[in-house]
């Protein structure tokens, strides 16, 4: 007993942090590039990465291993110290190691829907709904598969969980958003989303999976 509760005792630090043991600075030193990740979930954000350096960028897990975003990039985990990415437009590798801790002012976020400085996510989720974020994985019952919904500067943008294509939705007014095909989705007083068809024939609701 003794020896097995010392065990635990030398196992609980790497157990509660072993989520964010990629959070951190990772650099090329042969091409002087240099990015940030940090671990959330089942995504991780992004920052140094084309076209948006500045900006926070989600890549989300396709694999035990491999992440993606939305333009097609690619984040594959060797091991530890060490990844290795790759722009959907090249088929060129870039290994990076892990130089650093995260940034001190980038290490935590504020709580989702309050505005803050030095982080994206607050202004959208004020700029989406100004009370919660769209962010996140979301469910149709209907069609029982699984959605990731990323937020943008005037909208979100949403695709089905491992394949299927992003589509941009336009914010068009307090709970309303659109495609360039008329597509909308609407937000609900409950939460869920309900998409219709430009035509309006068809409607579809999502419900927002737990985090």
């Amino acid at each position: 007993m003794v020896r097995l509760i010392m065990c635990l005792l030398v196992l609980a630090p790497s157990i509660g942090f072993s989520n964010h043991y990629l959070d951190g600075v990772w650099v090329n030193d042969n091409l002087g590039k240099k990015i940030e990740l940090f671990s959330d979930g089942d995504k991780l954000d992004v920052y140094g990465v084309k076209p948006h350096r500045q900006n926070r960028q989600v890549f989300w897990r396709i694999s035990k291993r491999r992440y993606e975003d939305r333009y097609g990039n690619r984040i594959k985990i060797e091991d530890d110290g060490c990844l290795e990415f790759r722009y959907n437009y090249s088929l060129r590798k870039i290994r990076f190691r892990k130089a650093a801790p995260p940034h001190r002012d980038r290490v935590a976020p504020p709580p989702r829907g309050r505005h803050q400085g030095g982080y994206d996510r607050g202004h959208k989720d004020h700029h989406n709904t100004g009370r919660f974020s769209l962010e996140g994985r979301w469910y149709s019952p209907k069609t029982d598969r699984s959605l990731q919904v990323v937020e943008e500067k005037y909208g979100f943008s949403i695709k089905f969980d491992r394949d299927g294509d992003w589509k941009y939705f336009e914010k068009v007014s307090e709970r309303t958003y659109r495609d360039r095909k008329g597509n909308t989705y609407v937000v609900n007083g409950d939460g869920t989303m309900t998409w219709r068809s430009f035509d309006r024939d068809r409607t579809i609701t999502i419900h927002r999976e737990g985090r």
